[in-house]
């Protein structure tokens, strides 16, 4: 039997407690639809400077817009369309052609004014990565498709054809959700509700036993 995906809300009809210490933890919020709720950053026509480059954050309404060097090096303004992240920084994702996202090199530092924060800067703010820079923004190193989709939201496909040069990615789940590390949950549900869930049979093919745990010191 192939597992299928259930989502967050199955789990959470037995699994209350881990639901709710999940929720608004970074795994949550890994990545959002950009909203008022979710952006951090100051787009009240904010400006950045980069080695001659002029970066403006814009809104109109509820949409958010910034206007940067293109892989070209011309100014473009480019709708935000995701946010990655809230602690102790937060990206943007906007749309290139092809079904690309990209990253904006450019971050909020959501930290407090006392520890540095709350002011825009570059990931690269010591040397010049502009347009044609492999580590420019719109170069593939800050590509979602293939270098942050898959660490950020749940069941993430690609979906590349080298034909046309076109992405068509799809995840199950914006977010790192349960089953992003556990695996599809529907045939765990299904012993679950037959009672027949045991430490040999959990209905999970993945085994979270034999992964490292990352865990940052305070301080």
């Amino acid at each position: 039997m192939v597992a299928d995906y259930v989502g967050n809300g199955a789990c959470a009809n037995c699994h209350g407690q881990a639901t709710a210490d999940w929720t608004d933890s970074h795994h949550d919020l890994a990545m959002q639809e950009a909203t008022p709720n979710t952006i951090l950053g100051d787009f009240d026509n904010a400006q950045f400077h980069y080695h001659g480059v002029t970066t403006t954050f814009s809104r109109r309404g509820d949409d958010y817009f910034i206007t940067t060097d293109n892989a070209t090096g011309a100014l473009e303004t480019f709708p935000v369309k995701y946010v990655f992240g809230v602690e102790p920084l937060q990206q943007y994702l906007l749309p290139l052609p092809g079904g690309r996202l990209h990253a904006l090199a450019i971050a909020w530092d959501t930290r407090p004014v006392q520890a540095g924060g709350q002011r825009w800067y570059h990931l690269y703010e010591e040397e010049p990565v502009l347009a044609g820079n492999p580590l420019h923004w719109t170069g593939g190193y800050f590509n979602w498709n293939t270098s942050c989709a898959e660490c950020h939201s749940t069941d993430v496909k690609k979906r590349y054809n080298p034909e046309t040069d076109q992405f068509d990615t799809h995840y199950e789940q914006i977010d790192v959700g349960c089953e992003a590390c556990h695996g599809p949950g529907s045939t765990h549900q299904q012993l679950a509700q037959q009672g027949a869930l045991s430490a040999e049979q959990t209905g999970f093919k993945m085994s979270l036993t034999a992964r490292g745990v990352w865990q940052w010191p305070e301080g």
